[in-house]
């Protein structure tokens, strides 16, 4: 409990620059895609940005919970997704959990296990 509360935040000024940036490369991704190279170039540029943003989490902001297996999995398989915007949204989903480790960590990760196991509720 205590860890989770010296943990440092995501500041706004951090999720509206990564955001952007990341943003900016999901955007060259997306013209790509419409290219027909995408597919076969597209989700290695977006692990390398995959794998920043998480060491980027677990080194600066000493989140140990962002390298777990379950949520490594969903982050690079959404990197498959043709023109989906996938890097600033797990970003963005990243950060709030980060952030609100009680209200959001736990639900959104059951959903997306639930979503993954083909549950509907």
């Amino acid at each position: 409990m205590e860890q989770e509360a010296a943990l440092p935040k995501v500041s706004l000024g951090e999720i509206v620059l990564f955001g952007l940036i990341l943003f900016i490369v999901d955007v060259f991704c997306t013209l790509l895609d419409f290219t027909g190279i995408g597919a076969a170039v597209t989700p290695f540029i977006q692990a390398g940005f995959t794998a920043m943003m998480t060491a980027w989490f677990y080194w600066s902001k000493k989140d140990k919970a962002v390298t777990k297996l379950g949520r490594q999995i969903i982050k690079y398989a959404s990197n498959l997704l043709p023109w989906v915007p996938t890097l600033f949204v797990v970003f963005v989903v990243e950060a709030y959990m980060h952030n609100h480790p009680k209200q959001a960590g736990v639900p959104i990760v059951e959903k997306m296990k639930n979503i993954s196991a083909g549950k509907t509720s």
